[in-house]
Formats: C-alpha cells, sequence, structure tokens
C-alpha cells in the first residue's frame, strides 16, 4: 500500500548494522538463555534434558517452539547426536527384594557375564549396564514356563472397550486373569510401529526414525524378543499375523529380523473380504489352524479392526451397530460408538482363539497377552476419552491409562496388581511368567513382580512412580496420598534421560550383538524348558 498506510524510509548503514548485530546477538544468546532456564536445578532437567538430549520433535516443539525444534532437529541431522549418559547410582534394595521374593533360591536376571568396549557410545552403554542391579526371580517366575504363547498388539485398544456384555471374552480375560489397574501405553513418536517396537523389544524407540524399519535395514539383532526367545527354547511354529497391507511400516522386514515367520495381507494371509478396516476375527479364522495342532508355537498378532478414525460408521462397526444402540452405550457421540463397536470385532476374534484352544486341548497350557499399541488418539479431536472415561481427563497421565491383559486357562483366580507399569514393562515381566532367561539390566522396562521401584515414562520426560508423577511440561510434582517414600527428583530425571539415550545407542550401535557374538545368547535351560510344559 505504500505511503498511503506506511511510511518506510531507506535505513542507513549504521542502522543497519545494529539491526543485524542485534539479530545475531539474539539468536547465538538463545541457547544460553534456555541452557540457563533449564539448569541443573531438579525442575528443570526435563527441558535441559529435552534440549540437549534425545530429541523428540513433538515435546520439544510444545516446549521450545517450531523454529527452535527444526534447528536442533537440522542440526542432529548433519552433525549427529552426541549425548553424554548422567551417572546415576542404581539404589535398587537387593535385600528387600530378596526377602519379599517368596522363592528359597532366587536368581538374578543376568546372562551377559563379560560386557563389550568399543567405541564412545558402546563404552557408554557397557558402563551403564555395568552399573545397573539386576531384578531377580519372584513367586511368579516360571508360572506359564513351557507355555505356548499368543501374544496381540491391539490396534488403539483401551480399557474401555472392556464390558461384561458387549466384550465378553476381553471381560474374561481381565476378569479370571493379571489385573493391571495402574497400566499406561505412553504415546510414542511414530503411532502404530513405536508401539510395536516397545511392546516386543522393551526398549523405547529412536526419535525421528521408523525405528524397526531402521533395526531392520540394519539387521539388529534382539535377543529378548518373544519370537527369538522361542527360537532359543526350541518351540516349533514362531508366526506373526497381520490383517492389513503386509509391507506397511516395513512389516515384512523387521517381524522377520525378530525371528517371526510373517504372514499378512498380500504375502499368504488370506481374507474372506477386503475392507478397511479389516476383520480381527476374519484373520484368526484364517491363521489358527497354521499353528493349533503344533506341539508349541510363540504368536504375534498385530490387529487392525479397532483402527481410526470413529467419525463415521466403518466397516468393522456397521457389524455391531445394533448391539451399541441397545446398550448403555447407545447415548454416546459417533465417534465413542463407532470406536467401542469397531473393538467389539477384536473381541470375537480372542473367543475364536480361546475356542480353537480349548478344541485343542491347549487352553491351559497357552498364555495370551493382549496391549495396545496407542491409546485411542483419534478421538483426540471430539475428547472421546474423556466422554469414555465420564470426566475430564488430563492430557499427561491419564489419557494414556490404559489395559494389559494377561491370562491363560490354567489360571484358578485373578490376580490384582496395584504396581504403575507401561508397555516398557511387558517383555520382562512376560519373559518371567515364562521362565524365559534374560538379561534385564539390557531392557528399560522392569518385571513387575521383581519388587523394584516402578518407573513409568512418558515421551515429554514426564513421569510416575509408586510416590508420586512428575509433569515436566509444568515442572511441577505431586506426591500420592498414600506414599510410602520420598522422590528423589533430580535423580529420576536423570535416570528418564538415561533410557532414552542407551535405547537409540543400543539400536545404533546394534549392542546386543555385540554383547553375545555372532552366534547369539543361547539359554542355559533350553534343552529341558519344553518338557516343563
Amino acid at each position: 500500500f505504500g505511503k498511503r498506510l506506511f511510511m518506510f524510509n531507506k535505513v542507513r548503514m549504521p542502522a543497519r548494522i545494529t539491526v543485524i548485530a542485534a539479530a545475531v546477538i539474539f539468536a547465538a544468546a538463545t541457547p544460553l538463555i534456555i541452557d540457563a532456564a533449564t539448569g541443573s536445578s531438579a525442575s528443570n532437567l526435563s527441558s535441559h534434558s529435552l534440549y540437549r538430549g534425545e530429541l523428540q520433535q513433538k515435546p520439544a516443539q510444545e516446549r521450545f517452539g517450531m523454529l527452535t525444534m527444526q534447528r536442533i532437529d537440522i542440526s542432529r541431522l548433519l552433525f549427529g547426536t552426541k549425548v553424554e549418559l548422567r551417572d546415576v547410582e542404581d539404589d535398587y534394595d537387593e535385600t528387600a527384594a530378596l526377602k519379599s521374593s517368596n522363592v528359597s533360591k532366587p536368581k538374578a536376571h543376568k546372562v551377559a557375564d563379560k560386557l563389550p568396549s568399543g567405541n564412545d557410545d558402546v563404552n557408554s552403554i557397557t558402563n551403564y549396564v555395568s552399573k545397573v542391579k539386576p531384578t531377580y526371580t519372584n513367586e511368579y517366575t516360571g508360572m506359564f514356563k513351557g507355555y505356548n504363547v499368543i501374544f496381540l498388539s491391539a490396534e488403539s485398544f483401551s480399557h474401555y472397550c472392556i464390558d461384561k456384555d458387549l466384550t465378553p471374552n476381553l471381560y474374561k480375560m481381565y476378569s479370571e486373569g493379571f489385573q493391571f489397574d495402574n497400566y499406561y501405553t505412553p504415546g510414542w513418536g511414530v503411532s502404530t510401529t513405536d508401539g510395536e517396537y516397545v511392546n516386543l523389544t522393551g526398549i523405547i524407540p529412536k526419535a525421528g526414525v521408523w525405528s524397526f524399519s531402521q533395526s531392520a535395514e540394519h539387521k539388529v539383532y534382539f535377543p529378548f524378543s518373544l519370537a527369538q526367545q522361542a527360537h532359543n527354547y526350541g518351540y516349533e511354529e514362531i508366526r506373526a499375523y497381520h490383517n492389513h497391507d503386509y509391507t506397511y511400516y516395513d512389516r515384512d522386514k523387521y517381524l522377520t529380523n525378530i525371528g517371526y515367520k510373517y504372514k499378512g495381507v498380500g504375502n499368504g494371509l488370506k481374507l474372506d473380504e477386503i475392507v478397511w478396516p479389516n476383520s480381527d476375527l476374519d484373520m484368526i479364522n484364517h491363521s489358527v489352524d497354521d499353528y493349533i495342532n503344533a506341539d508349541s508355537f510363540s504368536v504375534y498378532y498385530m490387529t487392525v479392526s479397532g483402527h481410526g478414525s470413529w467419525s463415521d460408521w466403518n466397516m468393522m462397526a456397521i457389524r455391531h451397530k445394533d448391539e451399541i444402540e441397545n446398550s448403555r452405550f447407545k447415548n454416546y457421540s459417533t465417534d465413542c460408538k463407532v470406536y467401542l463397536a469397531a473393538n467389539i470385532e477384536l473381541d470375537l476374534a480372542v473367543g475364536k482363539l480361546m475356542k480353537s484352544l480349548k478344541k485343542a486341548g491347549k487352553l491351559d497350557n497357552t498364555v495370551i497377552c493382549l496391549t495396545a499399541d496407542h491409546y485411542p488418539y483419534a478421538l483426540d479431536d471430539v475428547d472421546g476419552v474423556s466422554e469414555l472415561a465420564g470426566h475430564k481427563v488430563d492430557d499427561t497421565f491419564e489419557k494414556y491409562k490404559n489395559a494389559w491383559l494377561m491370562w491363560s486357562g490354567s489360571m484358578k483366580k485373578s490376580v490384582k496388581v496395584n504396581t504403575y507399569c507401561s508397555s516398557l514393562d511387558v517383555l520382562p515381566t512376560l519373559s518371567n511368567l515364562l521362565g524365559y532367561e534374560y538379561d534385564s539390566r539390557m531392557l528399560m522396562g522392569t518385571d513387575v513382580f521383581s519388587g523394584k521401584d516402578p518407573l513409568v515414562v512418558f515421551l515429554d520426560r514426564s513421569f510416575i512412580t509408586q510416590n508420586g508423577r512428575f509433569n515436566a511440561n509444568t515442572d511441577t510434582y505431586k506426591a500420592f496420598k498414600d506414599a510410602s517414600g520420598k522422590d528423589d527428583l533430580q535423580k529420576l530425571q536423570s535416570i528418564v534421560s538415561n533410557k532414552f539415550t542407551v535405547s537409540r545407542m543400543m539400536m545404533e550401535n546394534d549392542y546386543y550383538r555385540k554383547v553375545f557374538g555372532s552366534k547369539g545368547f543361547k539359554p542355559s535351560n533350553a534343552k529341558t524348558y519344553l518338557k516343563s510344559k
């Protein structure tokens, strides 16, 4: 609009130099200002960790702004990531844990006698692992020893899907199995595949990449995955299935890399009908005969029936629309009704598994483990999680609360578990229940029954312990009313930071292979293991 609205006069050179100098000083001073603001005080270590430590784009963007996050991201891309691990003493009370383990001769979950040396990263990981105290066997060790395993990562699953009338099979698993009432599925960076990565490897995904894809590309070795353990112990059938395009997220690469023989739509899994989303029940119908008559099997399913969005009635929800409209959920919003209806198909799939196992006489020596890849975030636009909960849920913690179902026909009664835990704890806990030998120091989660202090870690560096919870976004800590101890915030934030860094370095450096060599890990009880079932 020129001079009609504004006057733009030429700026003389001294003024230009002053403005440019001010801009340069401001840009250069920004990291120093942030460092000062996120220094060594306990309340600011989470911000310092985000800025100087492992970059997680979403929380970094929310904390520092888009431009700062992009600048850090580009810098890491060009010059790599160099993050120093913090020296933290492991205060796990082994004596108390051993006394409460209720076993006469507890053994350490530790299988590596010698740790490797190498480049700076490998040496840092080894130094970290050597200082972590292992957990020990306990009264639940080997409860499912020699059992067959069926593990389901259920798409967008939540505990709100469990209903006595609408999902009786899921309800049976919860009411008769392990009841993890303080369980969380934190959101990671890359939606479903990062959720699978945590479920199946027990370590945190690397930020900014598809961790499972990258690990498969470099043939990273995961000796403690359920599939690899099944190979170690001589299971006859070790299979994985997904009722969507078999190449999606590179599943054909990473599921085979961790030890499974894999089928999806397009490479062997035949479904009666290809729709969106596809049927979980259809997947079970066309896969269960592959392994059900084997002497031993370890099977993994990545489901898809519960996939968002749910703003309109999708093909799975339409099948169960009448059931929802005639239930106590009939007055819910369309999004919530569609979500719940679609998950009835998951329940039917679980029911089919149970019937097939019973018919084959294997219901009592098979453990079924089911948890989510992530919370139903496609409901966020309508605040659907709050609607399902019946109250406003907070976005830092409660939104990620979920269900972890673990059940076998051999269980005579349910087991209530109040310990705070997350998807990182699934692999070590299930490994302990199965009586597998593994090294607890090399996983970022913990066997829930070990007696080790629980720690639920979230992407933004918030965390929950048995004593309270720390919100990294507001730098606030809230102790639980019934807390039996006090948390050392500075120490816990250092532990959280280390978990992210160690997880990345382990994947980038193929650390497990360096520990166990080209022949891999071989458990000492492999020859007698399956004889115990």
